[in-house]
Order: structure tokens, then C-alpha cells, then sequence
């Protein structure tokens, strides 16, 4: 199915905003990993120092 390129757009810019949020506690970090031949998104919170 083909996505008109500005929703993909939007959805690249929120995901960018979100992963940039810190968290309240501890520290976490996310890490955004975009796949754009797919359009294939990942958010992923790693566990560090663990």
C-alpha cells in the first residue's frame, strides 16, 4: 500500500519529538530507527549499564 509522502512525513516528525522526550526517572534514553525503503519504524528504550 503506498502512503502519500506527507503522512509520512508527519509520522517521522512525531516519532522524532517523542523519542527526543526524556524520561522522568532514571536514565533511559530511546533510539529511533527508521527503515525508509519500508517505511518500517522501531522506538526502543535499550536497558543500559545492565
Amino acid at each position: 500500500m503506498l502512503i502519500p509522502y506527507y503522512y509520512l512525513k508527519i509520522i517521522k516528525k512525531i516519532l522524532n519529538e517523542y523519542a527526543q522526550l526524556s524520561y522522568a526517572y532514571g536514565e533511559l534514553e530511546r533510539q529511533l530507527i527508521i527503515d525508509q525503503t519500508a517505511n518500517h519504524y522501531l522506538l526502543l528504550t535499550p536497558l543500559l549499564g545492565k
